[in-house]
């Protein structure tokens, strides 16, 4: 602390007259933390006989905190400071220092001075392994596929070794293996998971100890959204509309591909819903004009539709293909060489692809178009033409009649061709489609921007194509038709849990909820989800599952006061987790209250609450029957709300204290509270 600030503050005690020199006293002025402590305390007292005195300290040893760092007290007066060392990260060896105390007489305005010297050894000794977070949620965003934890070495000595292994193949880390501190990413996969909460775990091991990372992942249902022209019902979806993971196309027709590898055919001729046998095993699919193509697991090709122009006779080898497309009458495939096979009709050298045939990552027929690694994209057929700088594409789109479209890596899209302008702002983009009389975009939130005409020319008729139904919003892919427009998005599960109520009210020690439940479905549990605003910022506020045996009960404890709160109630069974209605809280202000510590008696540890109205200084500390310091909890400013703090049963020392009576005291501003508790050994 500033001495310029101490003063200042107490200005009001400064005294003309019959000023006695006296200094603050500190004791003890040695500190020996030793192979073990790590914290101690000294004290620091203001003589009778001065009105007012001020100290600070100044700290310039890097592995010690002291806390507080200065203070006013009147005459009489006394104050215990803690000093904590950091042995993290430091060799073997003896360390010392000193820290110089300095106080100020406010009457004679007299600074004195005074050196507590300190001692601590690191020894040789075990690395202690620390990971944070222990628990990651992934909701049901198909984006979100990425978090963190860390890794630390809380020991001292020797380096820390460790491994990460995951029990489920939908989860994983970078790295798996390290030595040292370490930030870890978390990686998760949601392709061909049914929807439903998926569990999983990452388990440390290293040479400090081994801890898990409790892992849920939220795999919402997929279900399919289209509009625009329904003249050969290629909008009407089919039922159930659920569990699809990819979507195309044609020009009367459009497809689904399901999380279980079968294909979904509705619209346009019957010959186009024929998926030859077996409808299993598909990992793509393409539509073009008037047929059908499905990429299998095993690398080959399926055809199907009309074949006026030998668009669905696959050239051999039919093998080793990552991709298809389809177009007007002919089709394209990517090899996992990088190189493009092109059959069916051949009327504007659609089939004749550019030499050098090598390197390419993506294709769109109706172009064509073709993608290079280098982020090129090669133009051929009716026009060779890509607008400059051809260059940083990570996407193509090619549409009937001309209509192109590249996606850039700043998230920016190209269109040329026929296509109309890109509605501004052209930005945030991560998926193109093009049609035959409209564009379509998906940006990062979710929602789709389309542009180009409503007007169906076939027809004569506004069909709308450009007009996204409402919401607009958790898209997660997009394809468009001719004339029609399909977007796929994540649908949070339906409730089949119903709550009878929702209520809180005040508690000893916090914002007690509580719930009923008419389904008789059998539950693990559940978990309370507390955000400020009603419909994001939703996060998880208990530790473990609330057992579904124990009452449907819940107490917040870190709920503030005077503040709105929404929470959720998600009811977790073996099949998933099923999300409740919205219900608002508003926490009304309470005053200042020391709450009984819970359990009580207790062994080894016990958890002491309090309730502040409003921020000030609190000091939190232990004290045995005879009125001794044992141990302080916490001494520091601290903001309004629920405060929650836990002794372990251990003295300043880091020393088991024995069975019997002890008090916490709680001194908040100019008050002090005080309770009773019992330990038993």
């Amino acid at each position: 602390m500033k001495r310029a600030v101490l003063v200042a503050c107490f200005l009001c005690f400064v005294f003309a007259a019959n000023v006695v020199l006296a200094q603050l006293r500190v004791y003890p002025t040695t500190l020996d933390f030793g192979q073990t402590y790590v914290e101690l305390y000294t004290t620091v007292t203001a003589p009778y006989d001065v009105d007012a005195l001020c100290w600070w300290m100044v700290e310039s040893i890097p592995w010690l905190t002291v806390s507080p760092d200065g203070d006013c007290l009147y005459g009489g007066d006394s104050e215990i400071v803690t000093f904590t060392v950091d042995r993290s990260g430091l060799p073997i060896g003896t360390y010392s220092g000193e820290i110089d105390s300095y106080s100020e007489n406010m009457g004679s305005g007299v600074i004195s001075h005074s050196v507590i010297s300190v001692t601590m050894e690191v020894a040789e000794g075990e690395p202690i392994l620390a990971v944070d977070p222990t628990y990651l949620l992934f909701p049901g965003n198909w984006t979100r596929i990425e978090d963190h934890f860390s890794i630390e070495n809380t020991g001292s000595g020797a380096s820390l070794e460790w491994s990460i292994t995951s029990d489920q193949p939908w989860l994983s880390t970078d790295p798996v293996s390290g030595l040292g501190p370490h930030e870890v990413s978390v990686y998760v996969d949601r392709q061909g998971l049914p929807a439903a909460t998926h569990y999983g775990h990452l388990y440390v091991a290293s040479t400090g100890g081994d801890a898990t990372v409790s892992v849920e992942m939220v795999v919402p249902e997929r279900s399919i959204v289209a509009w625009g022209d329904d003249w050969h019902h290629q909008t009407d979806t089919p039922f159930p509309n659920e569990d699809f993971v990819a979507i195309a196309a044609g020009f009367y027709h459009s497809l689904g591909l399901k999380s279980n590898g079968t294909i979904v055919v509705w619209g346009g001729e019957i010959g186009l819903w024929n998926v030859p046998a077996p409808n299993s095993d598909f990992v793509a699919i393409a539509a073009g004009t008037q047929h059908s193509l499905g990429l299998k697991s095993n690398g080959t090709v399926v055809a199907w539709g009309y074949n006026f122009d030998g668009e669905c006779t696959v050239p051999a080898p039919n093998a080793d293909f990552v991709a298809v497309s389809a177009g007007g009458h002919f089709s394209l495939g990517l090899k996992s060489d990088g190189t493009v096979v092109a059959w069916g009709a051949n009327y504007h050298g659609e089939c004749n692809v550019p030499a050098p045939n090598a390197n390419f990552i993506a294709i769109a027929a109706c172009g064509p178009l073709g993608l290079k690694a280098d982020g090129t994209v090669v133009a051929w057929g009716s026009s060779t033409y890509v607008p400059a700088p051809n260059s940083e594409f990570i996407a193509i789109a090619a549409g009937w009649f001309g209509r192109k479209l590249g996606l850039k890596a700043d998230g920016t899209v190209v269109a040329w061709g026929s296509s109309d302008d890109v509605p501004a702002p052209n930005s945030g983009f991560i998926a193109i489609a093009a049609g035959g009389a409209h564009s379509l975009a998906l940006k990062a939130d979710g929602t789709i921007v389309a542009w180009g005409s409503n007007w169906n020319d076939e027809h004569m008729y506004y069909s709308n194509q450009c007009i996204v139904p409402p919401p607009n919003d958790n898209f997660v892919a997009i394809a468009a038709g001719s004339y029609h427009s399909l977007g796929l998005k994540h649908v949070a599960a339906t409730v089949p849990v119903l709550i009878e109520g929702f209520e809180a009210e005040r508690g000893d020690g916090g914002v007690v909820l509580h719930w009923r439940i008419t389904e008789s479905r059998a539950l693990r549990g559940f978990n309370i989800y507390r955000s400020l605003d009603h419909e994001t910022g939703f996060e998880r506020v208990n530790g473990e599952l609330v057992p579904a045996d124990q009452g449907y009960e819940y107490i917040d404890r870190v709920a503030n006061t005077g503040k709105t709160y929404w929470y959720r109630l998600g009811a977790v069974a073996d099949d998933g987790e099923w999300m409740s209605q919205t219900v608002s809280v508003t926490v009304p202000n309470a005053a200042l209250a020391l709450h009984q510590n819970h359990p009580n008696p207790f062994n080894p540890t016990t958890a002491i609450s309090f309730t502040l109205p409003e921020r000030t200084k609190v000091t939190l500390a232990i004290y045995d029957p005879e009125g001794r310091l044992v141990r302080t909890l916490m001494n520091e400013m601290v903001g309004e709300g629920n405060i929650e703090r836990v002794w372990d049963g251990k003295n300043a020392g880091g020393n088991q204290v024995g069975s019997g009576v002890y008090f916490y005291r709680l001194m908040a501003g100019d008050r002090t509270l005080t309770k009773k508790m019992v330990l038993i050994r």
